[in-house]
């Protein structure tokens, strides 16, 4: 009897350690029902492009019913690269979550350098590293990765085609971790374009130069913005960089992020910051639901065809020539857009008026009939008092 209990006793402790592995994802972790998500950003909070990742993720985790605690720190290599500041930085993380996270997020090539150089840091904690550049992102048990491609090819030709220039500035600088590789990757697209189009690099050039460079430039030309993050004597975001170059250019500018839209970019195909938030939620959600997480390519990460209306009517822009399912931003509102409601109730108002001026009419012509109905009647009603009075009149006569 005790050697059968047993067996019964070990067969059950067998099935349920089967059924328990078989309900654990690829990264060995259970359905989780809470969560500590740390995201490391690349840069500062202030960035337009970090603002529409971070807003876009947090608006999908608000919807999840799940206790996610997502925890955000900004490497802010922008302003800050240099060894002992990261290693500065390490300590300070190590410190702040001494606590269990179960995930760690690292948006952009720098992050993903940065946790790369400390495979020690959060000990036990699964990484997974969002970048564009495929060379800094680590392979390992432990370790996925979303791989965004930022697509050049596409993104440049696109402006040529809508422009129809003949010349092509590309603007950039080399002082973050991944303006080589950009630049890089922009003189790999010149091949692939071809012909017919004649590239300039203005890389590294002092902004006093490349402001009067920018603003001479012959009338079968274009810039293409490939982000700078300093003036020379001080540092800038992306966003103002393009701001001061389109205040000098005399040709448009194109470029390759959406959240340029509105410092003076035409635009272009360009990566959405709010589609990418997205696919890291997708992730995340991946990894809480058991399964392991994806590998979403850049064919996966939404790019789409977006221009500023103020620039098309600046540079005098034909959007037949722009691709099918563009979008068109800050283009003013119409007066019917910006006074709709304000139409709208004038136009009931005025309908109403209508319906009540038409029933008064309608009332006011039945009225008249009937008051000439009742006069017809009074003179009917008289002739025949007339008639009558004579008839007595005439028989009183006769007696």
């Amino acid at each position: 009897m005790f050697n059968g209990n047993y067996i019964l006793i070990s067969i059950t402790l067998i099935v349920s350690a089967s059924i328990s592995a078989s309900n654990k994802n690829k990264l060995g972790f259970d359905n989780l029902d809470q969560a500590n998500i740390l995201y490391i950003s690349s840069w500062n909070k202030d960035l337009p492009w970090q603002r529409d990742i971070e807003s876009s993720l947090k608006s999908q985790l608000t919807k999840d019913p799940r206790d996610i605690n997502l925890f955000t720190e900004y490497l802010d290599s922008s302003r800050f690269n240099h060894r002992n500041y990261y290693e500065e930085f390490k300590n300070y993380l190590s410190k702040k979550y001494s606590f269990k996270i179960d995930l760690v997020i690292t948006q952009s090539d720098p992050a993903a350098i940065f946790l790369k150089s400390f495979p020690e840091l959060l000990p036990g904690t699964k990484r997974f590293y969002v970048s564009s550049n495929s060379n800094v992102l680590p392979e390992g048990n432990d370790i996925q990765t979303l791989n965004i491609l930022e697509d050049f090819d596409t993104s440049i030709s696109e402006a040529i085609k809508v422009s129809g220039a003949k010349n092509i500035y590309i603007i950039g600088d080399s002082s973050e971790d991944d303006g080589d590789i950009r630049i890089s990757n922009i003189r790999k697209s010149e091949k692939n374009i071809g012909s017919g189009v004649n590239f300039h690099y203005l890389i590294d050039v002092p902004f006093d130069e490349l402001i009067d460079r920018v603003s001479e430039l012959s009338n079968e030309s274009i810039i293409y913005y490939a982000l700078i993050y300093n003036t020379g004597d001080k540092k800038i975001t992306p966003y103002k960089g393009a701001q001061l170059l389109s205040k000098y250019a005399n040709r448009p500018i194109f470029s390759h992020w959406d959240s340029l839209i509105g410092s003076g970019i035409i635009g272009g195909y360009l990566i959405s910051g709010e589609a990418l938030g997205i696919a890291i939620y997708q992730n995340i959600n991946a990894f809480l639901s058991s399964e392991s997480l994806m590998s979403i390519q850049s064919d996966k990460i939404a790019k789409k065809h977006i221009y500023d209306w103020h620039q098309t009517v600046r540079w005098n822009i034909n959007l037949n020539n722009i691709s099918e399912g563009f979008i068109i931003r800050n283009k003013p509102p119409t007066l019917y857009e910006q006074f709709k409601v304000q139409v709208i109730g004038a136009a009931l108002i005025f309908i109403t008026l209508i319906l009540l001026t038409g029933s008064l009419i309608i009332s006011n012509t039945r009225r008249k009939v009937l008051v000439s109905e009742l006069e017809m009647e009074r003179a009917s009603l008289e002739e025949k008092v007339d008639l009558r009075t004579e008839e007595l009149k005439n028989l009183t006569g006769k007696l």
